[in-house]
């Protein structure tokens, strides 16, 4: 079940970058592989906070989701600007591959907490 999810998609895409990005083909493979994750979790995420939350709540849980999921992803752009920013190359001022790294791990671990945390969250019972 979680090898299917594509919170697990994101995790092992993103992981995979850590190993394989010198080829173009494999950046290709592990970006595609993210790009198939996060479509999915795009399109799949409202629903799934929506079947979760208690009867009559739906809405308002779904609101909450996309008001947190906005600033979130503000708060988690920039400190990968800072990490990117900070790991340079010592000849130049660009991100090096462990900057780059840094951050593709960051986003694998996120991928295989959310996993999980979708595998406990509780489900609305009907009676």
């Amino acid at each position: 079940m979680i090898a299917a999810s594509p919170h697990s998609r994101v995790a092992v895409g993103y992981g995979a970058l850590c190993v394989a990005h010198d080829g173009e083909a494999a950046f290709g493979i592990t970006v595609t592989l993210v790009g198939l994750g996060v479509g999915l979790l795009s399109g799949g995420l409202p629903s799934l906070v929506a079947e979760r939350a208690p009867a009559g709540q739906s809405g308002i849980a779904a609101g909450v989701s996309n008001t947190v999921r906005t600033p979130a992803g503000g708060v988690a752009g920039g400190l990968f600007a800072v990490v990117l920013g900070s790991v340079l190359l010592a000849d130049a001022p660009l991100p090096s591959v462990e900057a780059y790294r840094i951050v593709w791990l960051t986003c694998a671990l996120s991928g295989l907490v959310a996993a999980g945390l979708v595998l406990f969250a509780r489900r609305r019972t009907t009676g």
